[in-house]
Protein backbone atom coordinates (compact mmCIF):
# COMPACT_ATOMS: atom_id res chain seq x y z
CA UNK A 1 0.00 0.00 0.00
CA UNK A 2 1.52 3.77 -0.80
CA UNK A 3 2.24 5.93 1.85
CA UNK A 4 -0.49 8.58 0.85
CA UNK A 5 0.76 10.91 3.52
CA UNK A 6 4.69 10.75 1.96
CA UNK A 7 2.94 11.39 -1.53
CA UNK A 8 1.77 14.63 -0.14
CA UNK A 9 5.01 15.78 0.78
CA UNK A 10 6.00 15.54 -2.69
CA UNK A 11 3.06 15.88 -4.48
CA UNK A 12 3.75 15.70 -7.53
CA UNK A 13 5.01 12.66 -9.34
CA UNK A 14 8.17 13.86 -11.24
CA UNK A 15 9.46 15.72 -8.69
CA UNK A 16 9.70 18.71 -10.65
CA UNK A 17 10.54 22.36 -10.01
CA UNK A 18 7.03 24.28 -8.93
CA UNK A 19 5.81 22.03 -6.42
CA UNK A 20 5.83 24.60 -3.77
CA UNK A 21 3.84 24.85 -0.25
CA UNK A 22 1.48 27.40 -1.71
CA UNK A 23 0.51 25.14 -4.68
CA UNK A 24 0.21 22.33 -2.87
CA UNK A 25 -1.94 24.39 -0.31
CA UNK A 26 -4.13 25.58 -3.45
CA UNK A 27 -4.27 21.84 -4.73
CA UNK A 28 -5.65 20.46 -1.86
CA UNK A 29 -8.41 23.27 -1.67
CA UNK A 30 -9.75 22.84 -4.98
CA UNK A 31 -9.56 19.06 -4.72
CA UNK A 32 -11.74 18.84 -1.41
CA UNK A 33 -14.10 21.51 -3.69
CA UNK A 34 -14.79 21.61 -7.38
CA UNK A 35 -11.81 19.94 -8.81
CA UNK A 36 -11.34 16.21 -10.14
CA UNK A 37 -8.00 14.06 -11.18
CA UNK A 38 -9.69 11.53 -13.91
CA UNK A 39 -8.34 8.14 -12.83
CA UNK A 40 -5.37 6.98 -14.70
CA UNK A 41 -4.47 10.18 -16.04
CA UNK A 42 -3.44 12.21 -13.18
CA UNK A 43 -4.58 15.55 -15.02
CA UNK A 44 -6.76 17.77 -12.75
CA UNK A 45 -9.29 19.20 -13.87
CA UNK A 46 -10.02 22.71 -12.68
CA UNK A 47 -13.71 24.09 -13.52
CA UNK A 48 -15.19 27.17 -12.14
CA UNK A 49 -18.41 29.42 -12.80
CA UNK A 50 -16.48 32.81 -11.65
CA UNK A 51 -14.04 33.66 -14.88
CA UNK A 52 -11.92 35.68 -12.68
CA UNK A 53 -11.51 32.61 -9.90
CA UNK A 54 -10.48 30.22 -12.44
CA UNK A 55 -7.97 32.76 -14.17
CA UNK A 56 -6.74 33.16 -10.46
CA UNK A 57 -6.67 29.43 -10.44
CA UNK A 58 -4.71 29.22 -13.12
CA UNK A 59 -1.90 31.67 -12.89
CA UNK A 60 -1.51 30.16 -9.29
CA UNK A 61 -0.71 27.00 -10.64
CA UNK A 62 0.83 27.71 -14.21
CA UNK A 63 3.86 25.73 -13.82
CA UNK A 64 1.41 22.72 -14.12
CA UNK A 65 -1.05 23.87 -16.63
CA UNK A 66 -1.24 22.90 -20.13
CA UNK A 67 -0.96 25.63 -23.11
CA UNK A 68 -4.79 25.96 -24.02
CA UNK A 69 -4.89 28.32 -20.81
CA UNK A 70 -9.00 29.11 -19.65
CA UNK A 71 -11.44 28.16 -22.14
CA UNK A 72 -15.12 28.76 -21.44
CA UNK A 73 -18.05 26.24 -21.92
CA UNK A 74 -21.52 25.98 -22.04
CA UNK A 75 -23.76 22.79 -21.30
CA UNK A 76 -27.36 22.62 -21.84
CA UNK A 77 -29.27 21.41 -19.36
CA UNK A 78 -31.39 18.29 -20.61
CA UNK A 79 -34.66 18.93 -18.75
CA UNK A 80 -34.65 22.77 -18.74
CA UNK A 81 -32.90 23.07 -21.92
CA UNK A 82 -30.86 26.21 -19.43
CA UNK A 83 -27.86 27.19 -21.31
CA UNK A 84 -25.02 27.54 -18.14
CA UNK A 85 -21.30 28.54 -18.85
CA UNK A 86 -18.12 27.95 -16.97
CA UNK A 87 -14.39 28.07 -17.27
CA UNK A 88 -11.98 25.48 -17.02
CA UNK A 89 -8.69 24.30 -17.29
CA UNK A 90 -6.63 21.28 -17.08
CA UNK A 91 -3.00 20.32 -15.40
CA UNK A 92 -0.31 18.38 -17.61
CA UNK A 93 -0.54 14.68 -16.13
CA UNK A 94 1.66 14.44 -13.19
CA UNK A 95 -0.64 14.04 -10.45
CA UNK A 96 -1.84 10.55 -10.26
CA UNK A 97 -0.74 10.35 -6.56
CA UNK A 98 -3.83 12.76 -6.05
CA UNK A 99 -5.95 10.54 -7.27
CA UNK A 100 -4.27 7.99 -4.64
CA UNK A 101 -5.05 10.34 -2.04
CA UNK A 102 -8.57 11.98 -2.70
CA UNK A 103 -10.32 9.00 -4.40
CA UNK A 104 -11.49 5.45 -3.33
CA UNK A 105 -11.21 3.50 -6.58
CA UNK A 106 -12.67 0.61 -4.08
CA UNK A 107 -16.00 1.69 -3.86
CA UNK A 108 -18.16 1.13 -6.90
CA UNK A 109 -19.01 3.59 -8.27
CA UNK A 110 -15.84 5.42 -7.15
CA UNK A 111 -15.87 8.38 -5.22
CA UNK A 112 -14.00 11.29 -3.79
CA UNK A 113 -13.08 11.60 0.22
CA UNK A 114 -11.63 13.62 2.86
CA UNK A 115 -8.51 12.06 3.44
CA UNK A 116 -6.90 12.45 6.91
CA UNK A 117 -3.19 12.60 5.54
CA UNK A 118 -4.11 16.49 4.46
CA UNK A 119 -4.54 17.38 7.62
CA UNK A 120 -1.02 18.52 8.50
CA UNK A 121 -1.00 20.81 5.01
CA UNK A 122 -4.73 22.30 5.40
CA UNK A 123 -3.80 25.26 6.05
CA UNK A 124 -5.56 29.00 5.50
CA UNK A 125 -4.85 29.20 1.73
CA UNK A 126 -6.44 25.47 1.42
CA UNK A 127 -9.36 26.55 3.78
CA UNK A 128 -9.87 29.76 1.59
CA UNK A 129 -9.90 27.77 -1.64
CA UNK A 130 -12.59 25.05 -0.66
CA UNK A 131 -14.02 28.19 0.44
CA UNK A 132 -14.34 29.61 -2.93
CA UNK A 133 -14.82 26.45 -4.69
CA UNK A 134 -18.00 25.25 -2.46
CA UNK A 135 -18.64 27.95 0.20
CA UNK A 136 -21.58 30.25 0.07
CA UNK A 137 -22.87 33.27 2.53
CA UNK A 138 -25.73 31.97 4.68
CA UNK A 139 -28.07 34.90 4.27
CA UNK A 140 -30.50 34.09 7.30
CA UNK A 141 -27.99 35.41 9.34
CA UNK A 142 -25.30 38.37 9.11
CA UNK A 143 -21.47 37.04 8.96
CA UNK A 144 -22.28 33.42 8.67
CA UNK A 145 -20.75 31.11 6.13
CA UNK A 146 -21.60 28.01 4.90
CA UNK A 147 -19.58 25.34 3.33
CA UNK A 148 -21.18 22.38 0.99
CA UNK A 149 -20.47 18.87 1.49
CA UNK A 150 -22.11 17.55 -1.59
CA UNK A 151 -20.56 13.98 -2.26
CA UNK A 152 -19.50 13.69 0.77
CA UNK A 153 -20.52 11.10 3.72
CA UNK A 154 -22.04 12.77 6.89
CA UNK A 155 -21.27 10.48 9.24
CA UNK A 156 -17.46 10.14 8.64
CA UNK A 157 -16.30 13.29 6.46
CA UNK A 158 -18.39 15.57 8.02
CA UNK A 159 -16.55 14.59 11.43
CA UNK A 160 -13.36 14.58 9.73
CA UNK A 161 -13.34 18.25 8.23
CA UNK A 162 -15.02 19.06 12.00
CA UNK A 163 -12.11 17.71 13.38
CA UNK A 164 -9.63 18.94 10.94
CA UNK A 165 -10.60 22.33 11.26
CA UNK A 166 -10.60 22.80 15.14
CA UNK A 167 -7.14 21.22 15.21
CA UNK A 168 -5.74 23.66 12.87
CA UNK A 169 -8.07 26.58 13.57
CA UNK A 170 -9.92 26.08 16.53
CA UNK A 171 -13.26 26.57 14.52
CA UNK A 172 -16.25 24.42 15.30
CA UNK A 173 -18.90 24.54 12.36
CA UNK A 174 -21.54 22.56 12.79
CA UNK A 175 -23.14 19.58 10.33
CA UNK A 176 -26.36 20.70 9.12
CA UNK A 177 -28.96 19.53 6.63
CA UNK A 178 -28.80 21.21 3.17
CA UNK A 179 -31.66 19.85 1.30
CA UNK A 180 -32.16 16.94 -1.04
CA UNK A 181 -30.13 17.05 -4.65
CA UNK A 182 -32.48 16.28 -8.07
CA UNK A 183 -32.70 12.41 -6.97
CA UNK A 184 -33.68 12.94 -3.77
CA UNK A 185 -30.52 12.33 -1.99
CA UNK A 186 -29.80 14.58 1.37
CA UNK A 187 -27.00 16.96 1.36
CA UNK A 188 -25.17 18.46 4.09
CA UNK A 189 -23.05 21.65 4.75
CA UNK A 190 -20.84 22.86 7.44
CA UNK A 191 -22.05 25.66 9.10
CA UNK A 192 -19.99 28.89 10.57
CA UNK A 193 -21.99 30.74 12.85
CA UNK A 194 -22.17 34.46 13.73
CA UNK A 195 -19.43 33.84 16.45
CA UNK A 196 -17.18 32.68 14.44
CA UNK A 197 -17.11 34.87 11.35
CA UNK A 198 -14.29 37.13 13.00
CA UNK A 199 -12.29 34.53 13.12
CA UNK A 200 -12.73 32.88 10.13
CA UNK A 201 -12.80 36.11 8.07
CA UNK A 202 -9.24 36.96 9.50
CA UNK A 203 -7.87 33.42 8.20
CA UNK A 204 -8.97 33.31 4.95
CA UNK A 205 -9.14 37.13 3.37
CA UNK A 206 -5.96 37.19 2.76
CA UNK A 207 -6.31 34.72 0.36
CA UNK A 208 -10.12 35.67 -0.97
CA UNK A 209 -9.21 39.38 -1.48
CA UNK A 210 -6.80 38.64 -4.23
CA UNK A 211 -9.94 37.46 -6.09
CA UNK A 212 -12.18 40.42 -5.43
CA UNK A 213 -15.09 39.06 -6.88
CA UNK A 214 -14.93 36.10 -4.26
CA UNK A 215 -14.66 38.29 -1.68
CA UNK A 216 -17.62 40.30 -2.40
CA UNK A 217 -19.45 36.98 -3.10
CA UNK A 218 -18.35 34.66 -0.86
CA UNK A 219 -17.56 37.33 2.56
CA UNK A 220 -20.13 40.06 1.73
CA UNK A 221 -19.58 41.36 5.33
CA UNK A 222 -16.39 42.51 6.03
CA UNK A 223 -15.51 42.82 9.77
CA UNK A 224 -12.75 44.86 11.19
CA UNK A 225 -10.29 42.69 13.45
CA UNK A 226 -9.92 43.98 17.02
Amino acid sequence: MMNREYLLEDFRDDHPQGATPLRRSILIGTMLGDSHVKKGRGSVKVEQKERDYAQWLFDQLNPFCTHGGVKRTSRLHRQTGVESFAYRFYTRSHFRSLRTIFYDDHATPPRKRVPREIEPYFDEVALAVFIMDDGYKASQTDGALALTLDGYDRLSEGPLLQAMLWNRFQLEPSVQMNGRSRSGRSQWKLYFGADQYDRLHRLISPTISQVPVMATKKLSIVRQAP
